[in-house]
Parts: C-alpha cells; sequence; structure tokens
C-alpha cells in the first residue's frame, strides 16, 4: 500500500512524540531594599542562552501603574557620566494599572545585550547591588544597574549610562526556554533564516537538510497548519520524500504561526498535513512511494502513520 497523506502530530524518530509544555520561569532579581523615586533605573544583561520574555512586572513593593521599556543594545551601555542612544526598544508599557505581569512574546538570542528599565508611577524598587548573580534557564549571568535621567513614564528611553556601584531596580522577567531550532510556513517567502515565524522556512525539505546536516544532536521543527509535499531537488519523480537521516529530530505541527510553545499549538483547528500527492491531484498512480523515511545508519525505512 502507497500511503498518499500522512497527517502531522509529531513526528520523533519512529515514533509519535508526546509534546512536553514548556513552563514559564521566573528570572531571580533579589529582593526589595528601598524605593527611589525619580528617574528610571533598571538593569542590563548579557544573554548566557536562547529564550524568549513573556511578562514583565514592576514588583509590588512600590506603588503606582507600571512603565517599563525593553532595549537592544549593540554593545553595553558606557559607565557614568558616558551615554548611548544605540539600541532599538523592543518594547515599551507606560502607565499600566494593576499588579499583573504584563503579557509579551520577545525573543532574545544568545549573546543580546539587553536592558530592562521599569518603574510604579516614578518609585523605583531597589534591589541588590550591581553585579547581581542570576540564571536564565540554568545559565549564569550578571545584572548591571543601568538608568537614564528621566522618568519612564514621561520620557522614552535615552540617553542611557550604566554604572558600577549603587543599585539595580528590580523587574520582574518571565521566560521560556525555546524548543524549536526551525519553523516553516509554506506560505512564508523563500530565503528566510527558520529562526522565528516572522523569518520561517518555506518548506519541510530545507528544514530537515539542516537538521541532517547537525548529525545526531537533538533539533525540533515546527511547522505550521497547512499541506506539505516533499520537493528536495536530489530526489526524482514518485522517490520524492521527506528524508531524516538525523535519529535526533522531532517535527511538530499544528501551528498557526505566533505560538513559542508546543503546549499552545491545537492540532485539531491547525491541521498540519504532509502528502504524497506531487502529480495529479487524487491521482494515486503517480503519488510519491514513501511521504517520509527514515534513513540512519545508510538503510532508508519508510515511515508508516498512526493514527
Amino acid at each position: 500500500m502507497k500511503w498518499k497523506r500522512l497527517k502531522l502530530l509529531s513526528i520523533s524518530f519512529l515514533q509519535l512524540a508526546t509534546a512536553t509544555a514548556q513552563s514559564n520561569q521566573t528570572m531571580d532579581v533579589g529582593t526589595h531594599q528601598r524605593t527611589y523615586s525619580g528617574n528610571v533605573r533598571g538593569y542590563v544583561l548579557t544573554a548566557p542562552c536562547d529564550f524568549i520574555i513573556t511578562g514583565l512586572r514592576v514588583p509590588t513593593d512600590v506603588s503606582g501603574t507600571q512603565n517599563i521599556t525593553i532595549a537592544k543594545f549593540n554593545s553595553l551601555p558606557p559607565l557614568w557620566s558616558s551615554i548611548t542612544n544605540s539600541f532599538v526598544t523592543l518594547g515599551r508599557w507606560t502607565n499600566v494599572p494593576g499588579n499583573d505581569f504584563i503579557d509579551m512574546v520577545i525573543r532574545v538570542k544568545q549573546g543580546d545585550i539587553i536592558g530592562i528599565y521599569g518603574q510604579r508611577g516614578d518609585n523605583n524598587s531597589y534591589g541588590p547591588a550591581t553585579g547581581y548573580s542570576t540564571t536564565i534557564g540554568g545559565n549564569a549571568l550578571t545584572l548591571y544597574r543601568s538608568g537614564m535621567q528621566f522618568a519612564l513614564n514621561t520620557t522614552p528611553l535615552k540617553q542611557v549610562w550604566r554604572e558600577n556601584s549603587g543599585s539595580i531596580a528590580r523587574v520582574e522577567m518571565r521566560y521560556v526556554i525555546p524548543s524549536a531550532s526551525y519553523y516553516v510556513d509554506g506560505n512564508a517567502t523563500p530565503g528566510g533564516s527558520g529562526l522565528t515565524w516572522n523569518d520561517a522556512l518555506n518548506t519541510i525539505s530545507e528544514a530537515l537538510q539542516r537538521a541532517n546536516l547537525m548529525g545526531d544532536s537533538a533539533v525540533e521543527i515546527w511547522v505550521k497548519t497547512g499541506t506539505y509535499t516533499p520537493n528536495d531537488s536530489k530526489w526524482n519523480g514518485r522517490n520524492k520524500t521527506f528524508l531524516i537521516t538525523n535519529p535526533n529530530v522531532k517535527i511538530y505541527g499544528g501551528f498557526n504561526g505566533t505560538e513559542y510553545s508546543i503546549s499552545q499549538r491545537n492540532i485539531q483547528q491547525n491541521p498540519t498535513v504532509f502528502s504524497g500527492d506531487i502529480g495529479t491531484v487524487h491521482d494515486s498512480s503517480d503519488n510519491t512511494f514513501h511521504v517520509v523515511t527514515i534513513a540512519t545508519g545508510g538503510g532508508g525505512k519508510p515511515l508508516r502513520p498512526a493514527w
């Protein structure tokens, strides 16, 4: 029997894998020491790993509506009294009422220099001294005191500095460690990096080529809803197949193209289908022989669907 369509829940080598939800974690920013009112303060860090910021909150040790800005710098801000405007603002929220985390999805790459600044009204929650050691996903990093000479509720971030003395201002950060290595969207523009949904690859074959080049390193591929057919140029006609030579590749479907956690996908609303219908539609005589082929150690085995 020739299998024409494989509805993708997830493929993990020779079995369908059960997705493990990525849970939010909160970075330790120390305890509240005192309140400072006036100009905004915060901290700057160098990302020790890839992670996704899912929420920020100024602690309730100080009062007022929340004002938060997050920025990405080209290099660490200079020591006071020098200043820099060489940064990109990744998000700014002003006069947000309530005590909840402000939800967001901001992807951070290893090595990125990120500054986070926040007040309630014009009140800063001063915490530990600059140079505070903490972790993200078990990876060590250091928080350095940073700020500007303006309040954040009235002035967008500018003229930023760093100091080797004094306290950091505490802004709590929730994050997840991303589990996806490559993103695929059949409607994406060709030539994407595959590292985000906004810059996704547009074929599964290209994602698999990259994964296969990584030997036996663990790789995940997230695939947006749609129907995908094999199109690797190394295969001709009915021999076309989605080839997996990396024994540790996992492929997950069921996404709408906005998720940052596997737990957010909905496989009923967003079906992802691997199809061997490469010729005349609904004509089984010109379908691929095998939609997916597992080929590690030189041998090739077709993957049979499990429903």
